[in-house]
């Protein structure tokens, strides 16, 4: 059966900035780190977590809102088999 979403090692670290506002350093917060799936046509999916799992962040990256920051993961988001990144950007 054919995937309707193909997601593979999908990465994005945002910057976070601490401290006061002249001594600010900036921290790299992950919010995901390298999830795969697949959902398969006729299937009902569900993505469940604690609060700060990356559950919306996903979603926002497979409605192309945020790009995601691993170059490799940017050609493993397929829908219908087309890259929601390379295909549509052009």
């Amino acid at each position: 059966m054919m995937s309707i979403i193909q997601v593979g090692n999908l990465k994005k670290t945002f910057t976070k900035k601490k401290g006061h506002l002249f001594r600010r350093k900036k921290e790299l917060v992950m919010a995901l780190d390298g999830i795969s799936f697949a959902i398969e046509r006729g299937r009902i999916f569900s993505l469940l977590g604690p609060n700060g799992a990356g559950k919306t962040t996903t979603i926002k990256i497979l409605a192309t809102l945020l790009t995601p920051t691993s170059g490799s993961a940017r050609e493993k988001v397929l829908m219908m088999g087309f890259s929601m990144f390379i295909n549509f950007a052009k």
